[in-house]
């Protein structure tokens, strides 16, 4: 798994949620980072935040990471969705209002495609 959030806060609840279920997580802060991890590990699943801060937007990402990555499923897990869902190269939105139970059993769902 990748995951994709300028919020280290965000950055080590999600990775904790994920390796208490068993999966390895790389974590990048920035679209460059996570550009390079891609290209290097290969994800299954690459989870992106919306909004990177200064950077470019994490959907932005998506067609990117696919290029590299054509068999990933990308999932935007962002407090602000709009029509994130519509968007080329997304498979999956998740609100971060969700339990983290439903982040868990979303990403796990996508890695079994």
């Amino acid at each position: 798994m990748l995951l994709v959030d300028d919020s280290p806060l965000t950055r080590r609840l999600v990775e904790a949620v994920l390796r208490s279920a068993g999966c390895e997580v790389d974590a990048a802060a920035s679209p460059d980072a996570a550009v390079r991890l891609a290209d290097r590990d290969r994800p299954e699943v690459v989870i992106l935040d919306r909004d990177l801060g200064l950077t470019r937007p994490g959907t932005d990402l998506a067609p990117l990471i696919k290029s590299l990555v054509p068999q990933c499923s990308v999932l935007v897990y962002s407090g602000c969705l709009g029509d994130v869902a519509t968007w080329p190269g997304v498979d999956a939105v998740l609100d971060k209002q969700a339990p983290l139970d439903q982040l868990r059993d979303v990403v796990l769902g996508l890695a079994r495609r």
